[in-house]
C-alpha cells in the first residue's frame, strides 16, 4: 500500500503468479498479472473507493465454454527455457501446482528512473534475472498531439524532452542563467516534452517544416508555479534543402515581473548559435526586426498605490501592469519607431506619442473621458467611456489635426461628431436605437448646410437579424434566412 499516482492517497497493488512446473524442464513457466487499485477519495458514505486500473493489459474473458465461470487471463509468462517473456497461454494439462522458486516475483513499489522513463512499480525475478517495469499513468504519452488533419492538410508533430543530455541536442533547451530564491531556472526538465517540430504534407513529394527552440524554464517555488521558457523561437517553414532559407523569430520574458514579454526579434541564419543572439537591441545588424516593450507594473492596496507590501497586505494587493514605451526597429526599410503611452489614474491611456526615425514623424493622441461610474451596477457601470479624442501628426514640416466628441444617451453612443483638419468644419452622426440596442436610424449633418442624410435599419422581432434596409436615397432591400440565420434571399 502506498501513494502509486502521487496524488496524495494511499493506493495498493495486489500482484498474482501462477507457476508451472512438470518432468520436462523446457515446460517450466511463471504466469503473473499485476492489478492497480487507484483511490479515488470518499465516498458519500464515507467509505474511500478505489478503482481498478489495468496498467498490464490482462482481459477478463471465459477461455473455455465448459466453464460457467469467467477466467483472467494472465498477460505475462516467464519461460525457464527461454528467458523470455510470452503472450501465448501453454496449455494447463498436466500442470504441477507445487510452488517453486520459479515463480517468486518481488514487487517494488515507488519512483524508478530507468533509461529516461519515470516507472511506480516494479516486479524482480530472482531466477531469470528479470525486471518487469510498470507505469499507474503515462501522461507523457497520452497528453501528446501526434497529428492534426484540417481541411485536407495533415500536421505531424515531434517532441524532444526538455533535457540536453537525454536527446543529445544541446541547441533545443538549454538553461540561460540562475535565479534567486524563490525562483529557480532547471538545467533540464526530465519527462517533460515540448514541440520540436511541425511538418505538413502537402502531398507525398511536399513536406515543409517548422522548427522551435526553448531556452531557460523557469519555475517559482512560492505559489506562482511554472512562470514559463525565458526565451523560445520557432523557424519559418521551410523544405528539404532549403534549410538555409530559414527565418527565426523569437522572444523572451522577464520571469520576475509576470512573465511579460519584453523583447521580440527576428533573424536569418542556419546557425544554431545565432537563433538566441547575445545582443539583441536595435544596434545588432545582423537582425531583421527588433521589438522592446517596458512596462509599469504597480500594486494596489483597496484602489490605493502602494511602494512596499506588508504582509497583511499581499493577500489583498492587487497588480496593474499597463505598456508605457514600446521600440520597434525594421533594419530591412532602415525605420524606427517610439511609442510613448501616459496613462490616467485609472490606468487609462490619455496620451500616446509616436514618434519615428528620431522625431523625422510625429504622431500624438490625447483622449478625454467621461468621469467613471464605479458605484453603479448593470447598465448603468461605466469606465473608460472617450468623450474627446483629438490627433495630431506632423511630418516633412507639415501638421493635420483631428478631432472626435462622442455624446451618450441612456448608456449608448448618440451621436459622433468629427471635425476636419483645423476644426473649421465637422460631420455629426446621429444614432437612434431599437429595445435591443441595434442601430435603427443613422442621421448625418454637417456644419455648412441643413441637409442631411437619414439611413434605417430593420431588425426581426428578436433583434437579431436585419430584415429590411432603406439608404439615404430610400432604396430598399429586404433580406429572408433560413433557421440558421443563412442569408436566403436579398431583393
Amino acid at each position: 500500500v502506498q501513494d502509486i499516482n502521487g496524488d496524495g492517497k494511499a493506493d495498493f497493488v495486489v500482484v498474482g503468479t501462477h507457476s508451472r512446473q512438470n518432468r520436462y524442464s523446457e515446460n517450466h513457466f511463471t504466469k503473473f498479472i499485476v492489478k492497480y487499485y487507484e483511490n479515488i477519495g470518499v465516498n458519500e458514505n464515507g467509505k474511500i473507493d478505489f478503482e481498478q486500473k489495468n496498467i498490464d493489459g490482462h482481459t477478463n474473458i471465459n477461455r473455455n465454454d465448459s466453464y460457467t465461470q469467467g477466467l483472467i487471463c494472465y498477460p505475462f509468462i516467464f519461460t525457464n527455457s527461454e528467458g523470455k517473456f510470452e503472450q501465448s497461454i501453454p496449455s494447463p494439462d498436466g500442470h504441477i501446482s507445487t510452488p517453486h522458486k520459479f515463480g517468486v516475483l518481488s514487487p517494488m513499489v515507488g519512483t524508478h528512473y530507468i533509461n529516461n522513463s519515470n516507472y511506480q512499480i516494479l516486479l524482480m525475478h530472482q531466477e531469470g534475472g528479470v525486471m518487469v517495469k510498470f507505469s499507474s499513468y503515462e501522461l507523457n504519452k497520452t497528453s501528446r498531439i501526434s497529428a492534426i488533419t484540417q481541411g485536407g492538410l495533415r500536421t505531424e508533430v515531434d517532441y524532444k524532452e526538455l533535457d540536453p543530455v537525454s536527446t543529445k541536442d544541446p541547441h533545443f533547451y538549454a538553461p540561460v542563467k540562475q535565479e534567486k530564491y524563490p525562483y529557480m531556472e532547471l538545467e533540464k526538465v526530465s519527462q517533460s516534452y515540448a514541440v520540436s517540430q511541425l511538418r505538413q504534407i502537402i502531398n507525398p513529394s511536399q513536406t515543409r517544416k517548422q522548427d522551435f527552440r526553448y531556452r531557460g524554464f523557469v519555475t517559482h517555488l512560492q505559489g506562482k508555479g511554472m512562470i514559463g521558457f525565458r526565451k523560445t523561437a520557432r523557424s519559418s517553414w521551410y523544405a528539404d534543402g532549403f534549410e538555409n532559407t530559414k527565418v527565426w523569430s523569437g522572444a523572451e520574458i522577464d520571469p520576475l515581473n509576470e512573465g511579460l514579454p519584453i523583447k521580440e526579434w527576428s533573424i536569418k541564419t542556419n546557425d544554431e548559435t545565432q537563433i538566441f543572439p547575445k545582443d539583441v537591441s536595435p544596434n545588432n545588424q545582423s537582425l531583421l526586426s527588433f521589438k522592446s516593450t517596458q512596462y509599469k507594473v504597480d500594486k494596489l492596496v483597496n484602489g490605493v498605490k502602494v511602494s512596499v507590501l506588508s504582509q497583511e497586505d499581499k493577500p489583498k494587493a492587487v497588480t496593474a501592469i499597463v505598456p508605457t514605451e514600446v521600440t520597434t526597429k525594421d533594419f530591412i526599410k532602415e525605420t524606427t519607431s517610439i511609442d510613448r503611452v501616459e496613462y490616467n489614474e485609472l490606468y487609462l491611456p490619455v496620451k500616446t506619442i509616436s514618434s519615428t526615425n528620431n522625431g523625422f514623424a510625429e504622431k500624438t493622441t490625447q483622449i478625454e473621458y467621461y468621469p467613471a461610474n464605479l458605484s453603479a451596477e448593470g447598465k448603468d457601470y461605466s469606465v473608460g467611456r472617450p468623450r474627446v479624442k483629438t490627433e495630431l501628426v506632423r511630418a516633412y514640416g507639415d501638421s493635420k489635426g483631428a478631432k472626435e466628441e462622442y455624446h451618450y444617451e441612456n448608456n449608448l453612443l448618440k451621436s459622433l461628431i468629427t471635425y476636419n483638419r483645423d476644426n473649421s468644419g465637422w460631420l455629426k452622426e446621429s444614432y437612434e436605437y431599437d429595445g435591443f440596442g441595434n442601430i435603427t436610424t443613422k442621421t448625418i449633418s454637417n456644419s455648412v448646410d441643413s441637409n442631411t442624410q437619414t439611413s434605417k435599419t430593420e431588425y426581426e422581432d428578436k433583434g437579431r437579424f436585419v430584415i429590411k434596409k432603406t439608404d439615404n436615397l430610400g432604396l430598399i432591400t429586404l433580406i429572408t434566412y433560413n433557421d440558421w440565420g443563412q442569408v436566403l434571399t436579398q431583393k
